[in-house]
């Protein structure tokens, strides 16, 4: 059980690295460029069709993620979410100033306002959510400072766990007491200094 939770540890520590340096390279690249990702799935059966547009847009603030969710009757309806379906993974690059600088979900907050969306707000994060007849709506920003602060904890405590772990075999060799360093040549049991009971083989 050690093991696996090592390992648990390992694996979560290196996943959380590469998403620190990819969101640092993003955050670098926003002050150049912007990108927009976007594809649409459609869904038809026999009681109505619906389209699946997910969006991902990496602004010079943060990264924004929207799903947005239509329904819709009848063939003109159909032939155009087809249309659109047949396009794929589409990359944009907007060239509007103000857009490439907005990942704020303000303006989607109150565009959704008649339908009594959930919002949720913190520092560096956005999360909202509203559901019509026709059209359902969900998104989340996070920005740059807190994604790095929140994929740097891990690596940030095997820095500390391999640092400590370090420490204690050089005290070991050393014979210094684990706890607060002292010299334990002259002692055989336990520290003079802090009282810790000396290891035995």
């Amino acid at each position: 059980m050690k093991r696996f939770r090592s390992g648990l540890f390992q694996f979560i520590t290196i996943l959380s690295l590469l998403l620190c340096v990819a969101t640092i390279v993003l955050w670098v690249r926003s002050t150049k460029t912007w990108d927009r990702y976007w594809k649409v799935w459609l869904l038809d059966d026999s009681a109505r069709i619906s389209s699946n547009q997910w969006t991902y847009e990496y602004g010079r603030e943060g990264i924004r993620v929207l799903h947005i969710r239509m329904f819709g009757k009848g063939d003109s309806f159909r032939e155009f979410m087809q249309i659109t379906v047949g396009l794929g993974w589409v990359h944009e690059f907007p060239t509007d100033e103000i857009e490439r600088n907005l990942v704020d979900l303000t303006p989607q907050l109150k565009m959704y306002k008649c339908l009594s969306p959930s919002y949720i707000s913190g520092p560096g994060f956005q999360y909202l959510s509203a559901a019509g007849d026709r059209e359902n709506f969900c998104a989340m920003m996070i920005r740059y400072p807190l994604l790095i602060v929140a994929t740097a904890i891990f690596p940030g405590l095997w820095i500390i766990r391999l640092s400590r772990s370090r420490r204690l075999r050089r005290r070991e060799k050393q014979r210094l007491c684990p706890i607060c360093g002292y010299d334990l040549r002259a002692t055989l049991d336990r520290c003079p200094e802090c009282g810790t009971i000396k290891p035995t083989a």
